[in-house]
């Protein structure tokens, strides 16, 4: 069981890691691409990372600059999502069971996943029991964005995936 707590703090550690590299990219890409708007030869960010080779094969230099500057969004909106991937869950919708409660903040579902609870709704999973049938779907929320539903009690709270044992 302490072995198992270890795990799920190292997987905190490391999910908070992931976040403030995110953090770090992000701020970096706005920062180059400010930096690079300034230079008179060049105006978008993706051009970084084109070779003079890649702007010929892909006729990138026949795009007018209303074409690039959409291209340039299309760029940093799908490296965002590349970024974000880790945080997905992929059992959405699916019937889990508890495996374990930790600190009162932190489960850990049948699947293997850990779910980081919103702190103020942990009162709510005190009483939630192991065979309790438990289904995780989508969140508006942002910070915490999947909810954790006990369809055994008629409850629900918002969670951060933090990751898998597994």
């Amino acid at each position: 069981m302490w072995r198992r707590r270890a795990d799920v703090a190292s997987q905190k550690t490391q999910a908070l890691l992931f976040v403030m590299i995110n953090l770090i990219l992000v701020t970096s890409i706005f920062i180059l691409t400010y930096t690079f708007a300034s230079d008179e030869k060049s105006s978008y960010f993706i051009e970084l990372f084109m070779t003079n080779e890649d702007r010929i094969k892909s006729g990138y230099e026949k795009l007018s600059d209303e074409e690039k500057e959409q291209l340039n969004l299309w760029f940093i909106r799908t490296i965002m999502k590349i970024l974000s991937m880790k945080d997905k869950y992929n059992n959405v919708g699916k019937t889990v069971t508890i495996d374990e409660k930790c600190n009162g903040r932190v489960l850990i579902l049948s699947d293997g996943s850990v779910w980081s609870i919103n702190m103020i709704e942990t009162y709510k999973i005190i009483l939630w029991m192991p065979f309790d049938r438990l289904i995780v779907i989508e969140s508006k929320n942002s910070l915490y964005p999947y909810k954790i539903i006990n369809l055994s009690k008629d409850e629900e709270v918002l969670a951060k995936y933090i990751g898998s044992e597994y």
